[in-house]
């Protein structure tokens, strides 16, 4: 069997778990159509469950932890949770899960189906919940990522107008600050809302946003940038580079990620400010001690020295050139182990060549619940860097103690109309406008829907170190004469049928992980009965036959370019040594007990049977040789179908 494949963000063992809790609203006005012939919004919110379901069950990871609530219900068994229903717990989901909500999914009479599950309907209180979903969340262990997903068709539940002085509304944003900013520094927290049905009024103006209550919890409510199952997988999902990257500008001006939310600012108070602002409120106190007079000085001759090294000008080369900084300045270039992006410079973008890139690209985003202003700060950068052509070329560590990287922030938006004409060059010359060059490039793009996946930010693009940089044409160019012979017409003519065959427009939406697609389709099958992939023949079968036949890739080519091999000296049959008398039976576990031979087995290999085939834990290489016969033995008793060899 294949080592399970863990995602980018995944570690080995226990780490970096990521808990979702899916809460549906069960009020009645969830199970009516808006349109004749359409599934209700209490469906359709199932539906964007179960296919999430679907594809997190099918993932190689078992990091994602999902559960689901109803509200509005009168049954609520489940302590601490008023008036509404868990369907299913927190945990790592399996085909039972996956089932449950597909029967209920698929009942004919709907609502009679919840109510006989939750007892019908009830008001009930969001912020409950949502302190429920807190007060789980902290109890799960490794947390990497926690969000919360609503789905109503309810655009003010808190029943005013002016919802901002509800103590209902009151109550949830208060506990939807607590699930944003709970527990550690590196757990990123989330609380998103899905309005149904989808294409329902959104409002864009950023003044009619405000008076919706919804927009105060969740800024991204009224996005179109992506539908609602999309918006699911990117909160499930949480990508690292998304949640915890710091952006650093320049010294004295970068965000932190913690929740302190402080820009640091410069200068430093003067001796005369701070004696005065010591002194002040003293001024009953007119007898004070010659000696704490004369610390007091010292202590302030001491902190003035420190400033004056601090402000000496240091030079320091980048690039060739000879840069002046401060102290503060120099010592922030010098933290290599920082983590986050510092920019270094800027540099046109005809001058980054992204096919000597040395990593996997991102898009980096800012965030706005670490640091205010930082989607601002982002926008404007932007906005600049695409208006003048201009990448930045920054230093980059996704996490601390992380290898170092030169990285180049690539611009990307679609409006071609905002680049700014430069007919001048540096040295005063006349060069071509580029425009048109990205406006082909743009047309191309638009002959496929490259909405999913091309959007506008800065993508991060690897750059090689000056040891990472080789010519290695001339090995090649030696390979290519030497071990190869120049095509024939014949060889040219079946690989041009073939290329021509095979062209086409890529897109990234047009292919799926078959490994993926696959299992998923197995589970599909097992608990919906459809069949997901269709066989199909290959479309280029003519042109590989005729590759073959030009090329001579047949066995019987390859058995006349193989080289005779002397015959090897062949070992015995089984059959012939199995009349040895030295030759070792092999039996089972349960032989070994049944004839009293477990005592001739050392206390090391009577460990490795007990953490290997019985699930033991590591603590017991503590106990005694007995002990461990005696739990093997109970273990197999349990478990009768289980044996091994020895």
């Amino acid at each position: 069997m294949d080592e399970t494949r863990y995602e980018d963000d995944d570690f080995e063992g226990t780490a970096n778990k990521k808990y979702t809790f899916f809460v549906i609203d069960g009020n009645p006005a969830m199970f009516e159509t808006t349109k004749d012939g359409e599934v209700s919004e209490f469906q359709a919110a199932l539906k964007l469950v179960l296919d999430e379901m679907v594809r997190v069950c099918c993932s190689r990871s078992l990091n994602n932890h999902i559960g689901i609530i109803v509200t509005g219900t009168k049954n609520s068994e489940t302590e601490g949770l008023e008036n509404s229903t868990l369907l299913v717990p927190m945990g790592v989901l399996g085909q039972e899960e996956v089932n449950t909500i597909k029967e209920i999914r698929e009942e004919e009479d709907l609502p009679s189906a919840v109510a006989n599950l939750t007892g019908g309907h009830h008001e009930s209180d969001l912020s409950n919940v949502l302190n429920y979903c807190k007060r789980v969340f902290a109890s799960c262990p490794n947390t990497r990522h926690q969000s919360v997903i609503y789905l109503t068709n309810n655009r003010n539940p808190f029943g005013r107008d002016d919802f901002w002085e509800s103590s209902y509304f009151k109550r949830t944003k208060t506990a939807v600050t607590k699930i944003i900013g709970l527990g550690h520094r590196k757990t990123l927290g989330e609380f998103s809302v899905i309005i149904l049905p989808e294409d329902g009024y959104k409002p864009t103006n950023k003044e009619e946003k405000s008076k919706e209550p919804w927009y105060q919890l969740d800024t991204e409510v009224f996005s179109t940038e992506c539908d609602a199952a999309a918006r699911i997988r990117q909160k499930i999902t949480a990508q690292r580079s998304h949640a915890s990257l710091t952006v650093n500008i320049g010294p004295g001006k970068y965000t932190f990620d913690t929740e302190e939310k402080i820009v640091k600012t410069a200068g430093y108070v003067s001796k005369k400010a701070k004696s005065e602002l010591e002194g002040a409120g003293n001024d009953e106190e007119t007898s004070i001690d010659e000696t704490q007079k004369t610390l007091q000085r010292c202590k302030l001759l001491q902190e003035e020295a420190v400033r004056n090294r601090r402000d000496l000008k240091k030079s320091i080369v980048l690039g060739g050139e000879k840069i002046i900084l401060d102290g503060e300045q120099y010592e922030f270039m010098n933290e290599v182990d920082s983590k986050g992006v510092d920019v270094i410079g800027f540099v046109p973008l005809n001058r980054v060549d992204r096919e000597v890139s040395v990593g996997s690209s991102k898009i980096i985003q800012p965030n706005d619940q670490t640091t205010l202003g930082s989607t601002n700060m982002y926008r404007a950068l932007l906005d600049r860097c695409w208006a003048r052509q201009q990448a930045i070329v920054c230093k980059y560590q996704s996490r601390s103690k992380q290898k170092m990287r030169i990285v180049a922030l690539v611009p990307f938006k679609k409006d071609m109309s905002l680049i700014e004409p430069s007919s001048f060059g540096d040295d005063g010359e006349e060069i071509e406008d580029k425009k048109p060059d990205l406006l082909r490039l743009e047309q191309q793009r638009a002959q496929v829907d490259s909405s999913e996946w091309l959007h506008e930010g800065f993508m991060l693009v690897g750059l090689p170190f000056r040891e990472e940089i080789r010519d290695d044409f001339k090995r090649f160019e030696e390979q290519q004469t030497v071990l190869t012979d120049p095509p024939t017409e014949g060889q040219v003519d079946a690989m041009k049928q073939f290329v021509k065959k095979l062209t086409m427009s890529y897109n990234p939406s047009f292919y799926e992980n078959p490994r993926l697609l696959s299992e998923r389709s197995a589970l599909c099958l097992e608990a919906t009965g459809e069949e997901l992939i269709e066989r199909k023949d290959t479309l280029v079968g003519p042109q590989i036959e005729q590759i073959v036949e030009t090329f001579g890739l047949t066995d019987e080519g390859k058995e006349e370019k193989a080289k005779p091999k002397a015959e090897s000296r062949k070992r015995k049959p089984a059959e012939e040594s199995g009349s040895q008398p030295n030759a070792k039976k092999v039996m089972t576990i349960r032989e070994c007990i049944a004839a009293d031979q477990m005592s001739k087995f050392k206390k090391t290999e009577l460990l490795e049977m007990a953490i290997e085939h019985c699930e033991a834990p590591k603590s017991v290489n503590r106990k005694t040789k007995d002990d461990l016969i005696e739990l093997i033995e109970n273990y197999l008793d349990e478990n009768p179908t289980t044996t091994w060899n020895i």
